[in-house]
């Protein structure tokens, strides 16, 4: 190393070193371990470094430029290294002293350093999903409850941040969220984020159409768009639904059953005169299987019913009855519906 320096002192008039070539050369020059070249370079360095403002260009954190102040002045306490016979001991322990406080300073700062490498917690992303046909319920770092509807996905970081708790959701999830006021829970979906202190609701994410239930508590919900001048954020309470509009820039806010909307937490299916395309939806995403149209006539036609913990053979039955089409169930969990019409 000390050649390295020396070039580069001869050719920069100046002494040019890295942060971890100063922190081995001050090592050394502590130790008494220096050659005459290297005590040199290093107190030359140490005269130089006010000048040179190395601090910004070594990018140190605190820990180190403390370090580096305590070290860049070892040079002037440890320059004295003949005393006279005659000269009291006192000055010379006063030296020692410092020197050793010194080091024990350097070295604390250098362990902490290692030891806040050591201890950083690597951030790990936990993801929660749900097939279709499946529920899932989930328990957050802060004690929070989730149950996830069919093909849902939530992700969330392991340990929630000093300042926030956010769960990312895809598809459809009922929160309980444990309060506490100075740590706000959000929901981040595709278009919007919902904010609580501690509540329970709902959010639908499945498709654009977004869709937040407040069945306990009040919730904030803000579109994640920015590019906005109608509605960006709305403040909902218990049977209230802010609902996101097809364009992605307005929140609506209606009141709902609250029954309706939670049903999927209990096993029910519940239609309220809902089409037959709407309907097959939904039953894809709580069977697991696939729904095509032998006719788009039926498409649109509307039908209201409830089902509770049902097969789905006795729920394709009732639709036959009610809506007078055909059902075929083919390998593979395909179903063909045939009819005329409403």
């Amino acid at each position: 190393m000390c050649v390295n320096l020396a070039c580069r002192y001869l050719y920069s008039n100046h002494v040019i070193m890295t942060k971890q070539e100063f922190f081995e050369l001050a090592d050394r020059y502590s130790m008494y371990q220096c050659t005459e070249e290297e005590k040199k370079l290093y107190e030359e360095f140490c005269n130089q470094m006010s000048d040179q403002d190395v601090l910004k260009s070594w990018d140190v954190d605190e820990m180190e430029a403390t370090r580096i102040r305590l070290l860049s002045n070892l040079d002037a306490r440890m320059s004295i290294t003949e005393v006279p016979q005659k000269q009291s001991w006192k000055p010379v322990l006063s030296i020692a002293a410092s020197v050793v406080l010194i080091l024990g300073m350097a070295w604390f700062f250098y362990q902490q350093n290692q030891a806040a490498d050591m201890e950083q917690p690597s951030i790990q992303l936990v993801e929660k999903q749900t097939n279709a046909g499946q529920k899932l319920s989930v328990t957050l770092p802060d004690g929070s409850k989730v149950r996830l509807n069919a093909e849902s996905e939530i992700s969330y970081c392991e340990n929630f941040s000093k300042s926030s708790r956010e769960v990312h959701l895809k598809g459809e999830a009922f929160f309980e969220v444990v309060k506490n006021p100075k740590k706000p829970f959000r929901v981040i979906t595709e278009g919007m984020t919902t904010t609580v202190l501690g509540t329970s609701f709902n959010v639908d994410a499945y498709d654009r159409a977004e869709k937040v239930t407040v069945a306990t508590g009040k919730v904030e919900v803000a579109l994640n768009s920015k590019a906005t001048t109608k509605t960006p954020k709305v403040y909902i309470t218990p049977n209230q639904q802010a609902a996101l509009a097809s364009s992605g820039d307005e929140l609506t806010v209606n009141t709902v059953e609250l029954e309706d909307i939670l049903a999927w937490k209990e096993n029910r299916l519940v239609f309220r005169n809902v089409s037959l395309l709407e309907a097959s939806q939904e039953l894809e995403k709580w069977f697991g299987v696939e729904i095509n149209f032998d006719n788009d006539k039926i498409k649109e036609c509307k039908f209201s019913n409830e089902y509770s913990n049902e097969a789905l053979e006795n729920i394709l039955k009732e639709l036959k009855f009610i809506l007078n089409v055909e059902y075929d169930m083919s390998e593979g969990n395909i179903i063909t519906l045939t009819g005329n019409g409403c």
